[in-house]
């Protein structure tokens, strides 16, 4: 027999009800898989900050001070001082293709194959050849690269650094003028077999030199406007005045570039290592 009208509105009632119940039931399940999946992201930025130096290391006369703000929960810049021998210490920083989770599990990786590496840490330019060599089969399968710098900083031999596509150093102060930030070879990742140079400077007293990731000199303001190299320079330049030893100096720089940025979100990660040599 036919379904009556009643039967019928019974029909369509028990039919609305069990909508509302199946998308009451994914909802559940979307906000579920979402704080699921923040607090593995919020897990995931606590390892990455406990892979960052919790102190800098002492290399007298030379003062660090260092920085690392990610644009995202996670991100692809990474630093690391790593002492050496003779009270010299490694400095480290790089910057991975991309944010998010698979830059930061590549810097992870990069940290541990430049720690396994001891050896090379006075021959900054063999260290990064090397490194290449191990991460090139993984970074170009997934078509991924990273830049870096390294700076063997050494209080008798001065410093001795080498890039792979990475931003120049910054110097400022005494003799400023008579480094140069050296020649700078291909991304980790590139080529397969890649030599990378290596350039010594003399850090004079008083003077100041400046590792970062282009997070600094490419970061804008609320009207869009870029930061750039230069105006990057000169606020280093203020930041390092003799008055100011390194951290108060990193605590200037850090001021400036958020006043710069205002009201507008940071749209790349910032991070960068300061160098004084202090009298």
């Amino acid at each position: 027999k036919p379904f009556t009208a009643a039967q019928v509105n019974l029909l369509h009632t028990f039919v609305d009800f069990l909508a509302i119940q199946i998308v009451n039931a994914r909802l559940l399940d979307e906000r579920t898989a979402t704080r699921v999946t923040r607090r593995e992201l919020e897990i995931a930025a606590e390892i990455q900050r406990s892979l960052l130096p919790a102190q800098l290391p002492a290399c007298p006369p030379f003062a660090l001070a260092s920085s690392c703000q990610s644009a995202l929960q996670v991100g692809g810049d990474f630093y690391d001082v790593i002492p050496a021998d003779d009270g010299a210490v490694l400095l480290v920083i790089a910057d991975v293709m991309g944010k998010g989770v698979p830059a930061a599990l590549f810097a992870a990786v990069l940290r541990t194959t430049i720690r396994s590496l001891h050896h090379l840490f006075a021959q900054p330019g063999e260290l990064l050849g090397t490194a290449n060599k191990i991460l090139f089969p993984d970074l170009s399968r997934v078509d991924m690269f990273i830049t870096a710098k390294l700076v063997y900083l050494d209080p008798v031999r001065g410093m001795i650094s080498a890039s792979a596509g990475h931003c120049p150093l910054l110097f400022c102060g005494a003799g400023a003028e008579k480094n140069t930030p050296g020649k700078s070879g291909f991304p980790l990742g590139i080529q397969a077999n890649t030599a990378y140079l290596q350039t010594v400077n003399d850090l004079s007293a008083g003077a100041a030199a400046l590792l970062y990731t282009d997070g600094l000199s490419e970061a804008r303001n609320a009207g869009g406007e870029l930061l750039g190299e230069k105006k990057l320079q000169q606020l280093f330049a203020e930041a390092a005045a003799p008055a100011r030893d390194a951290e108060s100096a990193k605590q200037f720089l850090l001021d400036r570039l958020a006043e710069f940025r205002g009201s507008a979100p940071l749209t790349d990660d910032q991070t960068f290592v300061l160098i004084k040599h202090e009298t």
